[in-house]
């Protein structure tokens, strides 16, 4: 019995969180594990993901959420848009730049937010993959995460100031 339940520890604690299906992701993160031969951005946008190819080689072994995704490329540098599978992972519609954050596994990788969603950009976060060695293509993870419960900012409601007149200044009598 004992036995068992060590052999079953063991097991559990060799699984990566690479192995586990995105069901089991958090709802305020998005993986994306690529590829990278020298420069491709990201685009995201609610629940829809899509590559614009900059330099170097087009990005292969796509996974997205854990899931492969083979994208079709519209243009010699557009793909297709990849819709996330699971709704509740949207990004967050916000141009507060400190609920989203962006971590990437390997030293050697850059990853460079260029745009935070903004009504202006229509909301959309754009990501730099940029891989800086010289010894060919990287195998990049990246994880981006936000807070999903955002607390509601008050603003105090400020009256405006009644017009007193200023007492006249001790020196100009």
């Amino acid at each position: 019995m004992l036995r068992n339940l060590l052999f079953a520890l063991a097991v559990s604690a060799s699984l990566s969180a690479s192995a586990f299906p995105a069901k089991y992701l958090p709802a305020d993160t998005i993986s994306i594990r690529a590829t990278i031969d020298k420069t491709d951005d990201v685009f995201i946008r609610g629940d829809k993901l899509w590559i614009s190819h900059v330099k170097g080689e087009l990005p292969r072994d796509i996974w997205i959420n854990h899931e492969p995704w083979t994208p079709t490329w519209t243009s010699e540098q557009d793909s297709d848009t990849y819709a996330m599978s699971d709704p509740p992972r949207r990004l967050p519609m916000t141009d507060r730049r400190g609920l989203i954050s962006v971590s990437v596994g390997e030293e050697a990788a850059k990853v460079k937010v260029l745009e935070y969603p903004h009504e202006f950009n229509e909301w959309i976060l754009v990501l730099s993959l940029h891989n800086p060695s010289l010894s060919g293509p990287l195998t990049m993870n990246v994880t981006i995460s936000w807070k999903s419960q955002v607390e509601p900012v008050s603003l105090a409601c400020v009256a405006p100031l009644p017009t007193v007149p200023s007492p006249t200044p001790v020196g100009l009598r």
